[in-house]
């Protein structure tokens, strides 16, 4: 059955899925369906209320289901966020494996992925995420929950990332590490920029001269590659 993905950057949820006329549904249906709800309903709050307002009973409440419900599907809350931080993962990760497909280059790639960075770093589903992140220092609970579905998330960027500096000649493991260490920390740094109100065309500008600093240095480093020059 396909999953209906919630979209918070547009403030919807989506439905779950409908049910067919004349068609029962199987137990597996029926608790994936109110899987997606609860899911749904956590990425609402959390964008409504933030991480300490996501309380269990505010998320059973906009899902409509009973508490008991819920915790067949979620027995902690910690479970809960990080089945929300698997789906945000599960989404950048989609929106990156489709600009790299479109991509002509290496360039072109690494150009196109910093593009979709930029939207995501804008989009209040990336400050939800992060707020579940930042809890964790907090709850051990949430950081053993969330160590695989991080885990999983860091590898498949790591390879798409491997396989740009490959293609562009670049063999430097230390260079494409640091970059995204870097990238990742201006994306955050930024994010909370504009959740603490900060102005939103000056965040826009700021992310723009990174993007542009990286794509700079990244050419450099792969003109170098090409001639056989030595790496700074």
């Amino acid at each position: 059955m396909a999953r209906h993905v919630a979209r918070v950057k547009n403030k919807t949820v989506s439905s779950a899925p409908t049910k067919k006329v004349g068609v029962r549904r199987t137990n597996a249906e029926r608790s994936e369906t109110t899987r997606e709800r609860v899911i749904a309903a956590a990425i609402q709050v959390l964008y409504n209320r933030g991480y300490s307002g996501a309380t269990t009973l505010a998320i059973q409440h906009v899902a409509g289901i009973s508490l008991g419900a819920m915790q067949h599907q979620f027995p902690t809350k910690a479970k809960l966020m990080a089945a929300v931080a698997e789906r945000f993962g599960e989404h950048r990760f989609g929106c990156y494996d489709e600009a790299v497909r479109a991509a002509k280059n290496p360039f072109d790639c690494l150009k196109r992925m910093f593009d979709v960075t930029g939207d995501i770093i804008r989009d209040p589903e990336f400050v939800s995420g992060l707020e579940i992140l930042l809890a964790k220092r907090n709850d051990a609970e949430l950081e053993l929950e969330l160590q695989p579905v991080i885990k999983r998330y860091e590898d498949q960027m790591k390879r798409i990332l491997d396989k740009i500096a490959l293609d562009a000649g670049i063999a430097d493991s230390l260079w494409n590490s640091r970059t995204i260490v870097l990238s990742n920390a201006v994306a955050r740094g930024l994010a909370m920029e504009l959740l603490s109100g900060g102005d939103r065309a000056t965040v826009v500008g700021a992310y723009a001269m990174w993007r542009e600093m990286i794509l700079d240095v990244f050419t450099r480093e792969m003109n170098s590659s090409r001639r056989g020059g030595s790496k700074i």
